[in-house]
């Protein structure tokens, strides 16, 4: 990783790439492993604003975030362009102030 993170990471996986942010963090960016590519390191824009992520969880294509302090759930279309920029975000209209996990069956 570029950057040290304080706590626990929270990471996602998709398609050959492994999104990671600090929990609890106050980030405007996220970095990126492209393990396809020899594990490099990237650092991506993440939202216009710092916020502190509280959980995030990723579904098909789509990512999740929670973050503290901010109501409701927002999310990002994902897709296999790895020097895309994530800044196309929604505010969904769920607003749940649990954490997000995301569980994968067989």
């Amino acid at each position: 990783m570029n950057e040290k993170h304080g706590g626990h990471p929270l990471a996602v996986y998709f398609q050959g790439r492994i999104y990671v942010v600090g929990y609890g963090e106050n980030v405007d960016t996220m970095e990126m492993l492209d393990v396809a590519a020899g594990g490099q390191w990237t650092s991506l824009n993440f939202y216009p604003q710092r916020f502190s992520i509280k959980s995030m969880a990723r579904v098909g294509n789509e990512l999740f975030v929670n973050f503290f302090g901010t109501p409701g759930i927002y999310s990002i279309e994902m897709d296999s362009d790895s020097k895309r920029q994530l800044v196309k975000w929604r505010k969904r209209k769920f607003v749940s102030q649990m954490e997000l996990l995301a569980v994968h069956l067989k």
